[in-house]
């Protein structure tokens, strides 16, 4: 039996099979294989800070995998008061509350590849006013 195997990169890899036992019996198929570098959170897993009552936006972000990503919060986790993260992967808000806060955001790409985070973010409280001039 004659086996041929061909293989052509073009970001993906490309396959063509044959298989043959006699000249008149052969079947062939082409195959194509998409390879992508495994999918990474590239935030920081600790955010930078925010001040409670005042806006906040913070753009996750995410290489390899398969665009387009899905951004979630890991079930079992709680963003801190005020604050959201949208599928886009735009975590925003005002925060209501002061402290220290940890969560797990999942990123999700095109073909169910996932990573996770475990991040952090101080809610600080707004500097006092300054006192007045006597």
């Amino acid at each position: 039996m004659k086996r041929f195997l061909s293989a052509l990169l073009l970001g993906c890899l490309l396959f063509f099979a044959s298989a043959s036992v006699k000249a008149q019996d052969t079947a062939s198929q082409t195959f194509t294989l998409t390879v992508a570098a495994p999918l990474t959170i590239t935030t920081p897993a600790a955010m930078s800070s925010a001040v409670v009552a005042q806006p906040y936006t913070l753009t996750l972000a995410a290489t390899g995998g398969v665009p387009p990503y899905t951004w979630a919060v890991t079930a079992g986790s709680t963003l801190p008061a005020g604050m959201t993260l949208s599928s886009a992967g735009v975590f925003a808000g005002t925060p209501t509350t002061a402290g220290n806060y940890s969560f797990n955001i999942t990123v999700t790409d095109s073909k169910s590849g996932t990573a996770t985070l475990k991040a952090a973010v101080k809610t600080a409280a707004p500097a006092p006013a300054p006192a007045a001039k006597k």
